[in-house]
């Protein structure tokens, strides 16, 4: 990649320009923000690393992440710092990769670096204390790394892509199915099979020890071997946004286990007697209702259950021991209730994909540090945040409309796509290319089905996959003006330097 970057006047003008404009930005906005932001996940992170857990509700890769990097700094300034810089360096190498790979027009190029690198989204994501930005810069560096082993595989790709892969599910476990993208770009590769076995078992090994180890470790916190309480709780709230809706189970053909929470499930939906839906607009958990509202029945069911302990930081003892039980429950309503699933969670949560949740982009909390106990100060020394108030408007406004741009790439990405394939795009390009195009397009389907059943869908959580989507969906539309042009541009064999 070095002589692709340096070999062209272009490229290189490319690269002098990033570090001018990613430096000056910054440079510009601490002045104005010398502060990081904070929310909810902040409090659960930093408290994980300042007590040394091993385990957390959260993923505990960025806790550890933040207990390294106090052990050589207090200053949150170089904390944020170094997440910025990081993610706009992870986006420098993709970028590169991505003109090696579409060899786009000037023009597009121009637009795509834009939005890669004058993006106050990005600034304002590397801000939080938060897993975000450090985690969009891995996945980055990750699927510039499968790239390069369809395109010009080395060895060393096996460990290193492996290692990449294993940071990025320790720290946010939307990377569970990275794997199946891993297998698909091995199996591109025209290198041997021993390349292509390791490059395939190596990600698998890393990953099953991390769980195996998390279970271990909290086991010995818990007595219950589980690997993620989190998800558990979220499957269960996911699933009473839909039971809200449907006639409750006879109780009698549920398993003794489940009466006392069912109980509670029925009081509260009687309680409440207007169902609440997914995109409700008073609902600034972002489709979490279940798993945060104290009176919730899954909090109010673990406090009769486990009294005397308050779920703040969601990794009390009792938080873990009755999450197997709402998985379980969770499971046995959707066998009962598949169609209903579908209709009252699956189908909004759909539209939420499409036009995902600002959330903390359009928090002004966010700029207050609301409370800490000791452990901000240990490790960052901040015991307060002050932004004057014209400030924390300026810095929301920025942030929404930075949102409406990325969401563009988003809403236009699939369509893209489609109308690519019906010009003919596929067969023009050149085998390498083809099947970066296919691998990504594997992801995305893969980042589709993960978010639509399991995760969280929010809008910074699919900002790595949304950077994708952009640089796809310029380059469709390059082709198809050109195709509609009558100057379709055939691309010609690889480029790429040695």
């Amino acid at each position: 990649m070095g002589e692709f970057m340096w070999s062209d006047h272009i490229n290189r003008m490319y690269l002098l320009g990033a570090v001018l404009i990613t430096t000056a930005l910054w440079t510009v906005f601490k002045y104005f923000y010398p502060y990081p932001n904070v929310i909810f996940d902040s409090y659960n992170y930093v408290r994980a690393a300042a007590l040394h857990w091993n385990y957390n509700a959260w993923p505990i890769g960025y806790s550890k992440f933040l207990q390294v990097f106090a052990g050589l700094t207090h200053s949150a300034l170089m904390l944020t710092t170094f997440q910025y810089f990081f993610l706009e360096f992870s986006c420098l190498l993709f970028f590169f990769t991505w003109r090696a790979v579409f060899q786009p027009d000037r023009i597009v190029s121009n637009i795509f670096f834009a939005l890669l690198f004058v993006n106050p989204l990005f600034i304002f994501c590397c801000n939080f204390i938060i897993s975000d930005g450090l985690f969009i810069g891995i996945s980055l560096l990750w699927i510039t790394q499968l790239f390069l082993i369809i395109r010009r595989p080395r060895p060393y790709m096996v460990i290193t892509q492996a290692l990449l892969l294993f940071a990025a599910f320790t720290i946010r476990y939307n990377a569970l199915y990275y794997p199946l993208v891993v297998t698909l770009a091995f199996l591109f590769s025209r290198e041997r099979a021993w390349f292509k076995i390791g490059g395939i078992a190596l990600p698998l090994l890393l990953v099953g020890c991390f769980i195996q180890c998390t279970r271990h470790e909290v086991k010995k916190g818990t007595d219950q071997a589980q690997f993620s309480a989190f998800g558990s709780w979220k499957l269960a709230n996911d699933v009473l946004y839909m039971y809200a809706h449907v006639p409750p189970e006879k109780i009698e053909d549920m398993a003794p286990r489940f009466h006392q929470l069912e109980n509670e499930v029925q009081q509260y939906f009687h309680q409440f007697s207007k169902p609440v839906g997914l995109a409700a607009d008073d609902d600034f958990t972002s489709g979490s209702r279940y798993m945060y509202f104290l009176n919730s029945p899954l909090v109010t069911y673990m406090h009769r259950k486990y009294p005397g302990e308050f779920p703040i930081f969601l990794n009390t003892r009792s938080y873990w021991q009755v999450a197997p039980l709402y998985q379980d429950y969770a499971l046995y309503l959707v066998r009962k209730n598949p169609v209903a699933f579908g209709r009252w969670f699956l189908w909004p949560n759909l539209g939420r994909y499409i036009m995902p949740p600002e959330e903390i982009f359009n928090s002004e909390e966010s700029f207050v540090l609301k409370y800490s106990g000791p452990y901000f100060h240990e490790l960052f020394h901040l015991d307060t945040l002050y932004t004057p108030p014209h400030l924390v408007n300026l810095g929301v406004q920025l942030m929404e409309k930075s949102a409406g741009i990325v969401r563009m790439g988003h809403l236009c990405f699939l369509p893209g796509l489609v109308v690519f394939l019906l010009c003919s795009g596929f067969r023009q390009m050149s085998r390498p290319s083809r099947l970066c195009l296919v691998l990504a397009t594997g992801l995305w389907a893969c980042d589709f089905c993960f978010s639509l059943v399991s995760a969280a869908i929010v809008l910074r959580y699919q900002l790595f996959v949304m950077v994708l989507e952009l640089g796809l969906g310029l380059y469709f539309i390059e082709y198809i003006y050109h195709f509609l042009d009558r100057r379709v541009p055939v691309i010609s064999a690889d480029s790429y330097g040695s």
